[in-house]
């Protein structure tokens, strides 16, 4: 089942969103859990006890025109309720860079063996092989590993990629193709979250 991020009220039965989103025609049915974009001033007038024409934000629920009412605004709204959304979901994780240097030894030692291990994982790798992301949905955590750093301290990172790669269990992806344009844009130069929103929010 996908994933949702958000709720969008909206009564028109025709309208369409991203799957990502919980489409729905009644304030009743929204996932409290989630934020909620109400579409079109009527009905935010109804659900919303200090609502107001300037300010359209209130905390977790917000408000837009309808295409009809305000086209522009309603699609600027819309991108930015999907970033607000996306960015909300992402910092429930965490992100750690694999410093080997700083590490006591014992640390080091359980954390290669953990990436090695069969637990499942979602692992990006950078263009250039310089660094690799990986997401482990056990941890909640986006490791960043320096493969550069593991050639310097005389770790080949071919093998380190091998032997990560080898792992049935493990997912490796090379690229951002599960997301569409305004994803691609809200993830920008933050690749680590890639393997984190491909293992959510890819095609399964």
């Amino acid at each position: 089942m996908q994933n949702k991020l958000g709720n969008i009220v909206d009564s028109n039965d025709k309208a369409l969103y991203d799957v990502i989103f919980n489409k729905v025609s009644s304030y009743n049915e929204v996932d409290p859990s989630l934020p909620t974009l109400v579409i079109g001033m009527d009905s935010a007038k109804s659900i919303m006890p200090t609502f107001s024409v300037l300010n359209r934000d209130i905390g977790d629920i917000k408000w837009t025109f309808t295409k009809k009412e305000r086209r522009f605004e309603n699609s600027e709204d819309l991108k930015e309720f999907k970033s607000y959304c996306i960015n909300k979901f992402c910092s429930k994780f965490k992100y750690e860079y694999i410093a080997f240097t700083c590490y006591p030894y014992s640390k080091v030692k359980n954390l290669i063996n953990y990436l090695y291990g069969n637990d499942r994982k979602v692992c990006f790798l950078t263009k250039d092989s310089r660094f690799m992301f990986i997401f482990s949905e056990k941890y909640r955590t986006v490791w960043g590993l320096s493969l550069s750093l593991c050639d310097y301290i005389g770790v080949d990172r071919k093998k380190v990629i091998s032997k990560i790669k080898s792992n049935k269990d493990n997912c490796f992806i090379n690229g951002v193709s599960f997301a569409d344009d305004e994803m691609r844009g809200i993830i920008g130069d933050n690749t680590h979250l890639i393997p984190l929103l491909l293992h959510y929010f890819g095609k399964k």
